[in-house]
């Protein structure tokens, strides 16, 4: 009896040894897989906190970017900005420096009509024509020459309605002006002494210092 008790103890040890060799095994397996698992972990947190630096990194170059356009959006708004402030003062200048040798060139040519027998009333509307054209937005003066002698302003004026004829040693201020409403306006007088063959200026100072580039280009 003891004997077959102590064989079947011995089997139920044998079988419990294999269980617990087969229990240990399997430990080692899911230790094995839990080492391998928590290596996995490892390099994803790895690659998360990498993912999250770039992440991070790639914002700071966004948001880096952005505030580079914008100053460069803001940079080219004020040159533009610029650009047609510019262009406008340039198409200014040019206006008013067409008008200005329109004018003088006017004093030219007026001059060379100034002859004895001629009406006054002929030259002005000459004169009134020739500022039409140059700019016909422009608005004229309300004189546009008289005679000079004993005083500064004297008889007769340069009216469309003058009776008179010029004549020999007669003496005229000739002012052709041109205004452009709350810009600018340009007036500029000559005097012309008439002669038995034409007029001759008695100004002395140049008609015109400046070429159409608005460089020094000295008299016409």
């Amino acid at each position: 009896m003891n004997g077959e008790a102590r064989a079947a103890y011995a089997g139920r040890q044998e079988v419990n040894g294999g269980a617990w060799a087969a229990y240990a095994g399997r430990q080692e397996i899911n230790g094995g897989a839990w080492a391998a698992y928590a290596g996995h972990q490892e390099i994803n947190g790895g690659a998360r906190a990498a993912y999250a630096g770039r992440q991070e990194i790639n914002g700071e170059a966004r948001a880096a970017y952005a505030g580079r356009q914008e100053v460069n959006g803001g940079a080219r708004a004020v040159y533009a900005g610029r650009q047609e402030i510019n262009g406008e003062a340039r198409a200014a200048y040019h206006e008013l420096l067409e008008m200005h040798h329109g004018i003088t060139e006017l004093l030219l040519s007026a001059g060379k009509r100034m002859k004895p027998g001629t009406p006054i009333r002929e030259l002005h509307d000459f004169l009134r024509a020739e500022l039409t054209r140059l700019n016909p937005a422009a608005v004229q003066a309300g004189t546009i020459g008289h005679g000079v002698g004993l005083r500064a302003h004297e008889y007769p004026d340069l009216t469309g309605d003058c009776p008179e004829l010029l004549a020999e040693n007669m003496v005229l201020a000739v002012e052709p002006a041109l205004y452009v409403p709350g810009r600018y306006g340009i007036r500029i007088e000559n005097m012309f002494h008439i002669g038995p063959e034409g007029a001759t200026t008695m100004n002395r100072y140049p008609l015109n210092r400046y070429d159409r580039e608005g460089d020094d280009d000295g008299n016409l």
